[in-house]
Parts: structure tokens; C-alpha cells; sequence
């Protein structure tokens, strides 16, 4: 509301941007303060903290290498089910633009997961919901060959593409 209402500033181009837990808090402010008019999400959870923190003990915290196959894990927690915080309600009722960002190996967020609980709702009439998962990145959208965090580390590099993308996504949003 603050910066919704800043005579310098264009009251339609307020958003939000946030990472990881922020793809739960963010949905849901944007439920409750019409002057929210975007979001973009990194590897934000679009499944339940339950489902989260299976997923997340399973693929090793990004601490430990995973023991089961990406294919194992992501049935191990869907036949698990929901529990706990569930996005799904607000992200439903959000008819702002979001654009999404995963890594292909985060191991703290699901991105399989998320993005499959996100493809119902993207093609809903009168959305505007945006999927991308860069294959080579981990949990901070940064590249690596494994997307453990020690690796993460040594890294000189984000996703590649990403900056680039989330830019022409703002641009094509008349949010730039």
C-alpha cells in the first residue's frame, strides 16, 4: 500500500519478489491487499509444508546426495499427501500475473511437484501463470552438476537465461 500510493511511482507496477518460503506468504498477501498487481516467485513451494518437508528429507536437505530417483521421490510424497500450509487455496484465487522459477535439482523445494500442481491452474481462463525450471540449477537458482549446496558454492554462476527471462517476463507485463 505504501508504495501503491507514492505519487512517483506507478501504483500498477507494484509487485512482490521472494525465494523459497516466500512461495507460500506471498500468494496470500496478494489475496488480501488488491494493491499487489504481481508476483515473481523463486523456487517457491507450490505444494503443502507436509509435502515439503518429505520431499526435502528424502532429496537429502541439499546436504547429502538423494538416495531414490527424482521419479521415487516425487510418489513417495504424493502418496503421502497434503498436510500442513497449503498455497493451492490462494495461488487459485490470484488473478495477477505470476511468473515462477525452479531449479531442476532442488532438493529443498519440489519443483516437479510444484510445477505439476501449478499446470491445472495455469491454463484456467484468465490467468496468467508463468512455469520455468532451468534443468542445472539447485534451490538458490544457482548452477550446479548436483545441486547439493556445497557445490552450489563453488559455482560462478545463476541459472543461465534467468535474469534475462525474468526481465523480458517484467517487460512483456509493461512492469519495466
Amino acid at each position: 500500500r505504501f508504495l501503491a500510493g507514492r505519487a512517483e511511482l506507478d501504483p500498477a507496477r507494484v509487485g512482490l519478489a521472494g525465494h523459497s518460503q516466500a512461495g507460500w506468504i506471498m500468494p496470500l498477501a496478494a489475496t488480501r491487499e488488491p494493491a499487489i498487481r504481481f508476483l515473481v516467485t523463486f523456487s517457491g513451494p507450490a505444494v503443502t509444508a507436509d509435502e515439503n518437508d518429505l520431499y526435502q528429507t528424502l532429496a537429502g536437505e541439499g546436504d547429502l546426495p538423494q538416495r531414490m530417483t527424482d521419479a521415487a521421490i516425487d510418489a513417495r510424497v504424493e502418496r503421502a499427501g497434503p498436510g500442513g500450509v497449503d498455497p493451492v487455496p490462494w495461488i487459485a484465487a490470484l488473478r495477477i500475473p505470476v511468473l515462477w522459477l525452479y531449479g531442476g535439482l532442488d532438493h529443498i523445494v519440489p519443483p516437479r511437484l510444484s510445477a505439476k500442481r501449478l499446470a491445472p491452474l495455469a491454463v484456467e481462463p484468465g490467468r496468467d501463470f508463468t512455469v520455468w525450471t532451468f534443468p542445472r540449477a539447485n534451490h538458490a537458482l544457482v548452477e550446479t552438476k548436483t545441486g547439493l549446496t556445497s557445490e552450489m558454492l563453488r559455482s560462478d554462476r545463476y541459472a543461465r537465461g534467468m535474469f534475462p527471462r525474468v526481465g523480458a517476463w517484467l517487460e512483456a507485463h509493461g512492469l519495466t
